[in-house]
């Protein structure tokens, strides 16, 4: 018996890993490789048949080339093509000139016959906050345009909406009407992915559904006008996206009790 082809593509979002080139170190008392490593237990466990991981940024925490070499062999064990976004913590040129990490550079990416993926760069050098080159939206408006026929998937590092915390929102993506901009008149753009505000959050706007994703080590607590390190524990988003452009997508978790953290730190 000849088995059905499946009528979506899976993707899973992994984000904010803030690796080291140690892998034993610690970020605010979670030892982010480790985190990361269980997360992707996880994701093998829950998922045989990912087609794509995004990466949305914070890979690292101190820009090394070890941080991105631990990265890429978690990835390995996931033996499924990856497309990676830059975040504030990131410095993806110690890995671009490097031959086995181009794969995950790529800007623009078919998926299937109905998706088409664009990562955005949204680091802006110095800032925390996040900023977007009219280079990179010119890029995007040209394939809404040249591929009206395929849905789009847009990821980046920093969110262009606001959420429950103040002090996030302070360092969100600057000038994100200049994006959303973009996607006005293309019911070819569906969604945009994030990361950067270390919790799930969900926004629908004119069409498009704009998610954030809960980090694989440390997380914010939501609702909160200051720095406050949240107790829910690491996690990803996986994300089916249907050839009707329909989406489904939901957020998995490691147990309560993984790691111990530091509630009391006021910044990292």
């Amino acid at each position: 018996m000849i088995a059905k082809s499946k009528n979506y593509s899976l993707c899973i979002q992994l984000t904010d890993c803030h690796l080291f080139a140690d892998a034993k170190k610690t970020l605010l008392g979670i030892p982010t490789a480790e985190s990361l490593n269980s997360v992707v237990a996880m994701i093998q466990k829950n998922h045989s048949d990912i087609d794509l991981v995004l990466a949305t940024g914070d890979i690292s925490q101190d820009g090394s080339l070890e941080s991105y070499e631990l990265f890429q062999e978690q990835l390995n064990q996931l033996a499924t093509p990856s497309l990676w976004a830059a975040g504030n913590h990131d410095n993806f040129s110690c890995v671009k000139d490097r031959l086995t990490f181009q794969q995950y550079l790529t800007k623009q990416q078919n998926l299937g016959e109905f998706w088409r993926i664009i990562t955005l760069n949204s680091q802006s050098i110095g800032e925390n906050c996040g900023r977007i080159s009219e280079d990179e939206l010119n890029n995007l408006s040209q394939s809404l345009k040249d591929h009206p026929d395929r849905f789009h998937l847009i990821c980046l590092h920093h969110p262009v909406f606001s959420c429950t915390n103040t002090w996030l929102n302070e360092i969100k993506l600057q000038d994100s009407w200049k994006l959303l901009e973009r996607l006005e008149g293309h019911l070819n753009a569906n969604v945009i992915l994030c990361g950067h505000i270390h919790q799930e959050f969900e926004v629908y706007y004119r069409g498009t559904y704009l998610f954030a994703t809960p980090s694989t080590c440390i997380q914010f607590a939501p609702n909160s006008a200051d720095f406050k390190i949240d107790t829910q524990a690491p996690g990803y988003r996986w994300i089916k996206l249907f050839n009707d452009g329909t989406i489904d997508t939901g957020i998995s978790r490691l147990d309560e009790s993984a790691y111990p953290i530091n509630l009391e730190a006021t910044r990292y």
